[in-house]
């Protein structure tokens, strides 16, 4: 079902939530939703979606959101619970970001300012750092 790194990851009392079987189906698929993002925060992949995906799943888990607090809600689980177990993971360096996602996160945001100009010189110097970013993600690739 779940990866044993996945359970140490998060921990022996938040995969005993995870496991457990006399749960309604639709519990384990909101703990499925809460264990998709832990997946996401361990990636390591040099993909730009994956990188992307762990961004996404950091701001979540950091559980600021009314819909973080619901899926935990759903899930049956306690949200301070799972917040307190992802700080944990960051803090000891379980979890962090790569060079390449974080040059990805970078050209994302280089974009999304780029797409915002409306000099062509302004526009110019962004694609430039664009660009540098592209060469660098290409040349740790290799």
């Amino acid at each position: 079902m779940y990866s044993l790194t996945l359970l140490k990851l998060m921990g022996i009392n938040l995969s005993k939530y995870l496991l457990q079987q006399e749960v309604p189906r639709e519990v384990k698929m909101w703990r499925a939703v809460i264990t998709l993002a832990f997946e996401d925060v361990a990636s390591n992949s040099v993909a730009k979606v994956d990188a992307y995906r762990k961004q996404e799943a950091h701001t979540w888990l950091l559980g600021k959101t009314d819909d973080f607090r619901q899926v935990c809600y759903y899930a049956e689980i306690e949200p301070e619970f799972v917040v307190d177990r992802y700080q944990w993971l960051r803090d000891q360096g379980t979890v962090k970001f790569t060079r390449i996602q974080r040059l990805w996160l970078e050209y994302k945001s280089c974009y999304k300012v780029y797409r915002g100009q409306v000099t062509k010189d302004q526009r110019q110097r962004i694609m430039a750092r664009i660009r540098w970013i592209k060469d660098k993600i290409t040349e740790l690739k290799k």
